[in-house]
């Protein structure tokens, strides 16, 4: 059975309709070409920008949840990195909403501990990076949004963070949706693979499947060889 049931999902100029689910227990890699319309699927599924369709959490709109309760159900995490506010680390995991043992949890895990009392601002943007990571994480919620979460990262990090990413989900009442661009880390940590082109799904699939069509050199324009991806 579906956790995360989306129909009819639409942005204007951005995305156009779209309906997908998503089952519990799975990592499914968001791929495309940029423009392709990953964000903006993203945007549809976490209810940002006015997008029309539905969107229903197992079997709950998260847009009618209270506050306290929608944080449980979803969380998204843009691209940007930015942060001008002067607040510390560890007090902007706490905002998550999440309890204080799974907030120091997450701060573990993600080793914030050396710099979690600098204010944000202040922080490198790959550690303003794993800050965010951790206030996205900590709550547990059931559908993860996340857009591109290794950008910025360090390669041990890369590393880390994605075998993280799948051992939350797997074997629980929780799914991912991860846009990124590398698609060998799509085939080894991914149970799924979606494929954005042109502001709608080109193909979906399991990875290694994917990854063998000709979807990737028609969207991508590249192919597999024995040395590694090279210009189709």
């Amino acid at each position: 059975m579906s956790l995360v049931v989306a129909t009819d999902l639409a942005l204007p100029a951005r995305l156009e309709p779209t309906s997908l689910s998503l089952t519990a227990g799975t990592l499914t890699a968001l791929v495309g070409p940029n423009g392709g319309g990953k964000t903006s699927l993203l945007h549809a599924l976490a209810r940002i920008g006015g997008a029309s369709g539905e969107v229903l959490i197992g079997g709950e709109d998260p847009a009618r949840l209270p506050p306290a309760l929608r944080n449980r159900a979803l969380t998204y995490l843009p691209a940007s990195r930015d942060l001008t506010w002067p607040i510390r680390a560890h007090e902007l995991v706490a905002l998550s909403g999440a309890s204080p043992e799974e907030v120091s949890a997450f701060a573990s895990r993600l080793e914030l501990d050396q710099f979690g009392p600098r204010r944000t601002d202040r922080l490198s943007t790959g550690e303003r990076s794993r800050v965010l990571l951790a206030r996205a994480l900590a709550p547990r919620p059931r559908l993860l949004l996340l857009d591109e979460p290794t950008a910025n990262l360090d390669p041990l990090w890369q590393i880390r963070l994605t075998a993280l990413l799948a051992e939350e989900v797997r074997g629980a009442d929780r799914a991912a949706l991860v846009a990124m661009h590398d698609l060998d880390t799509a085939l080894r940590h991914a149970d799924r693979i979606i494929v954005m082109h042109q502001r709608r799904i080109a193909a979906d699939g399991a990875p290694a499947d994917i990854l063998a069509s000709d979807v990737i050199p028609r969207v991508f324009g590249i192919r597999r060889t024995a040395e590694g991806w090279e210009a189709a």
